[in-house]
Formats: C-alpha cells, sequence, structure tokens
C-alpha cells in the first residue's frame, strides 16, 4: 500500500530584525566571550558553537538578544495564528571559509535563523520541498530572521567568503489559539 503525499501549505516567515544595526557589535562581542566548542565531520564544519549549552538562559549573549528576538517572535505568532512563543534552545554558530552544515532537522515546532553577520552575496541556506522534490534556498541578507517548521529538511552551504558567517539559531514552540481565529473558523 501507497503513502499519499497530501499537500500542505505552511509558512517560513522572514522580517529584518528592527535593531540589527545598532545591537550587532556589542552582541559579536558578547559572543565572542563566551566558551564555544567545533563540529566538525565529514559532511559538517562549524569553526565556533555553543550548541552544548542551548538550553542555558543565562549566557549574557542570550540575555541581552532574547528581548529583541522575542518582540519578533510575538509578531511572527499573530501571524501564523497563535499567541504564545516559547523559545526553548538558543545557541550560535560560527562558520569561517568553508564551513557548513549538512542536511538536518530540529525538535520543537519551529526552529529559525538569526543572520548576524552574514556575506548576503553567498548563498546560505537550502532546504529540501519534498512535495516537489527540490532544493530551495531563503533569500536573506545580514539582520534578517526566518522562522520555519522544525520537521523542514536544511543545510548551510559552504561559506565560500572570506567574511565569517556568525547566525544565532534557536528552536521555538507556538502555542494557544487566536481569538481572531476562533471567530473566523469557530463552527
Amino acid at each position: 500500500m501507497e503513502i499519499d503525499k497530501i499537500p500542505i501549505n505552511f509558512f517560513c516567515l522572514k522580517k529584518q530584525l528592527k535593531e540589527h544595526k545598532e545591537i550587532k557589535k556589542d552582541l559579536i562581542k558578547k559572543i565572542n566571550k563566551t566558551p564555544s566548542g567545533q563540529d566538525i565531520d565529514s559532511w559538517t564544519k562549524i569553526d565556533k558553537v555553543d550548541w552544548f549549552d542551548c538550553e542555558n538562559f543565562e549566557r549574557e549573549w542570550v540575555i541581552f538578544l532574547k528581548p529583541y528576538l522575542q518582540k519578533l517572535f510575538i509578531e511572527f505568532a499573530n501571524e501564523i495564528n497563535v499567541t504564545e512563543c516559547n523559545i526553548k534552545k538558543i545557541w550560535f554558530q560560527e562558520y569561517h571559509k568553508d564551513g557548513k552544515h549538512s542536511w538536518h532537522v530540529h525538535d520543537s515546532n519551529y526552529t529559525g535563523v538569526y543572520y548576524l553577520n552574514h556575506d548576503s552575496s553567498v548563498q546560505n541556506t537550502n532546504y529540501y520541498d519534498q512535495y516537489n522534490d527540490e532544493i530551495k534556498s531563503f533569500n536573506v541578507k545580514e539582520g534578517d530572521v526566518v522562522i520555519f517548521p522544525s520537521f523542514l529538511l536544511h543545510k548551510a552551504l559552504p561559506n565560500t567568503s572570506s567574511k565569517k558567517r556568525l547566525i544565532v539559531s534557536f528552536n521555538l514552540d507556538f502555542d494557544g489559539i487566536s481569538n481572531q481565529f476562533i471567530k473566523k473558523w469557530v463552527d
């Protein structure tokens, strides 16, 4: 018996973090002071990462950045008709020349990326469109925040720029149905 693929449309949301230019320098300084490791194997080359501490919300850089992100996540929640957004994990990843992250998925119901230091001329994140069996790219620039369902297969392409690519990644749980949705679709 074959499995039917039923196409369902869902959103990947993207918006420029309004305060990006004003917080970038201080945020990078705080991240650079944070203990980090590497994740390097035959498919992945992440030069600096603090994934091992992703549930610690007391890191200096997280305390600094979280209020800005949380404001944006509330906007995203409204856009997808929910009332709450909880950050479950947050970490940074820095890619030097040729740094990359192979195909992967995340836990929680949404995941996302804040492109903190990014050469916009270099393609960055690819994802797999399972319905059409195609590889596609997010069209992003520095300062953008993109969220998408955590089951979406995605990868960071090799950094072909001499500029370090620095991203903040996070896993989010959205919950609570908005009143507007309930009013519109009540039985």
